[in-house]
């Protein structure tokens, strides 16, 4: 199967094996260098496993970097500030500092960050942006600012109820209030053009996602879990022009290999995130390989573009606004598993994954209501529920062991 695109910028499958030419969405990057796909991913693992190093490598002179929490902060206005974007997630680390700032029983996310913020891990950043999605980003915003009151924190409310005829006016009052924070630190101002080109640059990235995702689907002999998650996590810390170049390389590279031959199962994935390398690599021992997701960190970030011929406020302001498919934005239709399972039929996937991370109360409330709608659709699913701070979760490595059997 090939690639085109249709009206709407996506890419669809084609009836052959090789890309079509020009196929390129927004234009094509000049290629500097030519790298093997196993150097792509070696770099943007390299990439991830130290972003303060990643930083210093990429940033320009004296260029500052601006810690972006999740979910879904506005990268495009820390970009046009001529600041460098770090999108930060916690980590895979023993909590010590953190209990003394939360229980036990409280989501390992904002945990882990709390954790990394008070070793100093993050000492490097000039500024945070915490948007408030849920209680728990609340309560990270005052902690933050109270053990770490020499850096600067920029609260970013957004908006529950996104399609209330007020939800856009207040929206865009929280995005002015970060662009002036984001003017004062980097001491550069924010113009419609410079937002405009960092809207461009963004959807240029979504676009290479995009295709990368229907890419890797083709190969999974080849993008194992590991990889596939590297490519996205890589987005999270590599400047957007570095990342994009690199992930239309990997794109052509793949389009160029043969049809693959992979005899595994193929599954589907949800949640806030699933990085775990323990458990992806023991996906791929059981001879299982993701073939898409509806993943809040993964494709759900890069699912659509920012909305051109608009101010370019707005088309921010509806990045968040438009967003389908993650628990962290109300959505009374509650679709997500009936996404989930679409994509299974469209992949020919063997079943879906759901990743829940502990103690996040949006991803507790979704599941019973996605469980039903893949046994609607006769999909098997498989139920996760990890920690960031597990090393080995050997529970979840028992449940993947058993359903490769039940479904194999």
């Amino acid at each position: 199967m090939g690639f085109a695109i249709d009206k709407r910028g996506y890419f669809k499958w084609g009836r052959h094996g090789r890309r079509q030419e020009g196929v390129y969405c927004m234009g094509t990057v000049e290629e500097k260098s030519h790298k093997t796909i196993d150097e792509l991913f070696s770099e943007m693992e390299q990439a991830i496993a130290d972003p303060q190093k990643t930083f210093e490598k990429y940033r320009s002179d004296n260029q500052k970097a601006i810690g972006c929490i999740p979910y879904f902060a506005p990268y495009e206005l820390v970009d046009a500030a001529r600041m460098y974007p770090l999108e930060l997630w916690g980590g895979d680390t023993e909590i010590s500092r953190a209990n003394g700032y939360y229980p036990a029983f409280y989501c390992s996310i904002l945990v882990t960050l709390m954790e990394c913020a008070l070793r100093g891990e993050y000492s490097y950043l000039s500024g945070v942006i915490i948007p408030t999605t849920c209680d728990g980003l609340r309560n990270l915003e005052e902690n933050w600012k109270f053990a770490l009151p020499e850096m600067p924190v920029m609260s970013l409310v957004q908006p529950a109820n996104r399609t209330h005829p007020a939800a856009e006016d207040y929206y865009l009052s929280e995005l002015e209030d970060v662009k002036e924070k984001l003017e004062e630190i980097s001491g550069n101002s924010i113009t419609d053009k410079a937002l405009r080109t960092s809207i461009n640059a963004y959807n240029k990235q979504r676009a290479a996602m995009r295709e990368f995702d229907l890419i890797a689907a083709a190969h999974p002999g080849v993008v194992t879990p590991w990889k596939r998650h590297v490519v996205y996590k890589a987005a999270q810390v590599l400047p957007v022009r570095v990342h994009t170049e690199m992930v239309l390389q990997i794109n052509q590279e793949l389009s160029n290999l043969s049809d693959d031959t992979f005899k595994g199962l193929r599954l589907v994935t949800t949640g806030i995130l699933l990085d775990s390398k323990p458990l992806l690599d023991e996906l791929e021992k059981q001879n299982i390989a993701i073939v898409g997701d509806v993943l809040s960190a993964e494709s759900v970030r890069f699912a659509k573009d920012a909305p051109g011929n608009v101010d370019p406020f707005v088309s921010l302001a509806h990045i968040w606004l438009d967003i389908e498919n993650t628990s962290v934005a109300l959505n009374p239709t509650k679709q997500r598993g009936e996404t989930l399972a679409a994509l299974a039929k469209e992949r020919s996937a063997d079943g879906a994954l759901i990743n829940v991370t502990k103690f996040c109360e949006e991803e507790e409330y979704d599941f019973p209501v996605i469980k039903k709608q893949l046994a609607d659709a006769d999909v098997p699913l498989l139920y996760l529920e990890t920690a960031q701070q597990d090393h080995i979760n050997e529970q979840a490595t028992t449940r993947i062991q058993a359903f490769a059997e039940m479904i194999g």
